[in-house]
């Protein structure tokens, strides 16, 4: 009642509860949105409905088509990957991704160790207010469009295809302890390029990404030397 019949002050501003509503629950949604765009100015850039699989999803699937909304175009997805000519790819440049990406850069360049930990304390309080599973989602597409590197458990990771780089990104207390860095990824056209190299010279399709075009080319090189080398008796 005295919340109701009394005012709310934000920055020195007073809002009376009688002209925000006739409910206390009308009244304190009047004053949160008076109150929160100003305490979280970016909390919309990273708000979106999460089930907690999608960081798993993005470093599991062997292509980019088929994901779930938020990897796709707003209002329901972030932009986190686009249609490049024929291919879809990672896209670095994606708001949230650029945020985090800018973050890490600007820690790194001043010699500071970036955790989960830190990552949430930064995106999760005051001026964003993200969920923990959002920084998961952004940190594996990072991974995997090849702009950050994750040690965990003393074991360095830069390529999403390994099985064991999940891990940090399945789990709260996981995630906290892996630490994070930039790093300089192949541009896009220069993917494209080695892409198209591929199909050239062997008539099959990759995906213009670098771990992908990497051990597309391992297993032509071995293939090549397996044909060139005498067989045993």
């Amino acid at each position: 009642t005295a919340m109701a019949g009394g005012r709310g002050f934000f920055r020195g501003v007073g809002k009376d509860g009688a002209a925000l509503g006739r409910s206390l629950p009308e009244i304190l949604k009047g004053l949160f949105d008076f109150a929160v765009p100003d305490l979280y100015p970016k909390l919309e850039m990273g708000a979106r409905p999460l089930q907690g699989k999608e960081a798993e999803e993005i470093l599991k699937a062997a292509n980019l088509n088929g994901l779930s909304k938020v990897f796709y175009a707003p209002p329901d997805g972030l932009d986190l990957v686009v249609k490049e000519g024929s291919k879809v790819v990672v896209n670095l440049q994606a708001p949230i991704i650029k945020e985090v990406a800018d973050y890490l850069a600007r820690e790194h360049s001043y010699g500071n160790k970036v955790t989960g930990r830190t990552l949430e304390a930064q995106f999760g309080g005051i001026g964003y207010g993200w969920e923990g599973e959002m920084m998961w989602l952004v940190l594996a597409t990072l991974l995997r469009g090849g702009a950050v590197e994750v040690t965990y458990q003393g074991r360095r990771y830069r390529n999403h295809l390994d099985p064991q780089v999940r891990t940090p990104f399945g789990g709260t207390n996981a995630f906290r302890s892996a630490s994070f860095a930039p790093r300089k990824a192949p541009d896009l056209q220069t993917l494209v390029t080695a892409a198209r190299r591929y199909e050239e010279l062997t008539g099959d399709e990759v995906d213009v990404e670098e771990s992908a075009i990497a051990q597309a080319f391992q297993r032509l090189a071995r293939s090549e030397l397996e044909a060139l080398l005498p067989l045993e008796a």
